[in-house]
């Protein structure tokens, strides 16, 4: 891949992350924190977000998740993800929600030290976050990650919730560890889908994502249903039309918000496309 565009990607990200404000500022720091690309200048631009919005609800949630992951040793680590699970304690909290999903990615269960509080929260009358909460709990043990994949994916194939299918297929695409009977009843699911269906992307790109060998073929599928439509089916010129703003007529204007969580997301892609050729 040429250097120019390498060059642009980064430099893509570290604009999104100066300029831009709250969530889109986030997942830009994350990028690069996951490319270990510029992790103290990202710890640097958190920590005065902290300072200025660290009391904020949900974006702080989004500032601590950062920092604990720029964090250079386990005791500075643990500080920020212990904020996080004080907000998830505290049922009075409007943030709850982003604190269970937080504590899902940075792979820590609540379990454990809050059963009372978490069983509780299991059995929320609001799904997003009993399922989110379910997702942290799978890091509580093995057996626990395997009894919610199982939630997980009949979630994904029965549940009355749009959002609910859609979350399942993102905690399954994170998560990686389908087996292959698995992966099979979901990419026939991901098939058989309607072209007009919501879903349909979301089950492309978990089916994708997730696959860990057998049918190769099937597979294969999943793939050229993903990039239907695009001139040039290569992975890394569809992200650098979406770097470019090619794809953003009747969705977004090139200069908003939305466009530069877009290119923040292309770039990301791209950068992992050089970095695994």
């Amino acid at each position: 891949m040429p250097g120019t565009i390498t060059q642009k990607s980064v430099a893509g990200l570290n604009t999104v992350l100066h300029n831009e404000q709250k969530f889109i500022k986030v997942h830009a720091a994350e990028f690069l924190l996951w490319l270990n690309s510029g992790n103290d200048e990202v710890k640097k631009v958190f920590l005065k977000e902290n300072e200025q919005f660290g009391n904020e609800p949900k974006y702080r949630i989004g500032i601590w998740r950062v920092l604990a992951q720029a964090s250079t040793n386990d005791t500075e680590k643990k500080e920020w993800i212990e904020k996080v699970m004080n907000v998830f304690t505290d049922t009075t909290a409007p943030d709850r929600i982003h604190a269970a999903e937080t504590l899902a990615k940075l792979k820590t269960s609540p379990l454990s030290r809050f059963p009372e509080i978490t069983t509780k929260t299991l059995n929320d009358t609001n799904n997003i976050l009993s399922v989110y909460t379910m997702w942290a709990t799978s890091y509580t043990s093995k057996k626990e990650e395997e009894n919610n994949k199982t939630e997980f994916i009949n979630y994904l194939f029965t549940s009355a919730d749009t959002t609910i299918r859609k979350i399942s297929a993102y905690v399954l695409a994170k998560s990686k560890n389908l087996s292959v009977e698995e992966w099979e009843t979901l990419a026939d699911k991901a098939l058989q889908e309607p072209a007009a269906s919501p879903l349909k992307q979301t089950y492309l790109n978990t089916a994708f994502v997730t696959f860990a060998g057998g049918n190769t073929e099937k597979h294969r599928r999943i793939k050229e249903e993903l990039i239907n439509g695009y001139k040039n089916c290569e992975d890394a010129a569809i992200a650098i039309s979406y770097l470019d703003n090619e794809n953003s007529e009747g969705l977004y204007e090139p200069n908003s918000p939305l466009a530069a969580d877009v290119r923040a997301y292309a770039a990301y892609a791209i950068l992992k496309i050089n970095n695994r050729k």
